[in-house]
């Protein structure tokens, strides 16, 4: 009897941990807080924390770009916007757009574990990552312009397929985030990471667990 108890309590104990394992986290989305015509700046809490971020491109920024004061493109269907890894769609209606094609870098003043990549309307564009970044494929959906998805996918690249909306989870420690886009009228993003509590001690902790 106390065998199949104890045998009964560890697989409970298993799949509790394994719930906790597949749960999505919350996560923590970029508050830009100002926009330039090829750059932008802003912070995003962590923990904590608060880690300021900027964004540069080698072409004009596009005019839908706004810190919060215009249409809220990730509203339409926020589900789209999450995954079993991301529990929250950005809450905020800030995007950054881009228009002609070109280099983007993203910065941030601390190490960002797993950022992650919301995209609405990356229709017909050719997205290419620095070498070695891993690219995680989170989901796509409908949004505000219509539906699409990833096409032509590889561990560093992507295409969008129709009207994408959908997010991406890029690999790793960053600092900095860099990549070369296709032009079209718009497309736009924002950044966001998942949220530890507590200390950076914490945050070490859950990252390498």
């Amino acid at each position: 009897m106390l065998k199949t108890s104890l045998g009964t309590l560890a697989a409970t104990v298993a799949l509790g941990l394994a719930s906790q394992t597949a749960q999505a986290a919350p996560v923590s989305w970029a508050d830009w807080v100002s926009i330039g015509n090829a750059s932008a700046s802003g912070v995003i809490d962590i923990g904590n924390e608060t880690i300021g971020l900027g964004l540069s491109s080698s072409s004009p920024l596009a005019d839908a770009s706004h810190t919060g004061d215009g249409i809220n493109y990730w509203a339409t269907n926020p589900s789209t916007y999450q995954s079993p890894v991301v529990d929250n769609a950005p809450g905020g209606s800030d995007i950054i757009a881009l228009n002609l094609g070109g280099t983007v870098t993203i910065t941030f003043t601390g190490s960002v574990h797993n950022p992650i990549l919301a995209l609405a309307s990356w229709n017909g564009n050719h997205v290419e990552f620095a070498t070695g970044t891993q690219i995680e494929y989170l989901g796509s959906g409908s949004g505000y312009w219509g539906e699409g998805s990833f096409g032509n996918t590889t561990a560093s690249s992507f295409e969008g397929t129709d009207e994408l909306h959908g997010i991406i989870q890029l690999v790793g420690d960053f600092t900095s985030i860099t990549f070369t886009h296709t032009g079209e009228y718009w497309h736009g993003l924002t950044v966001g990471t998942a949220v530890y509590e507590s200390t950076t001690a914490e945050r070490t902790k859950c990252q390498k667990s």
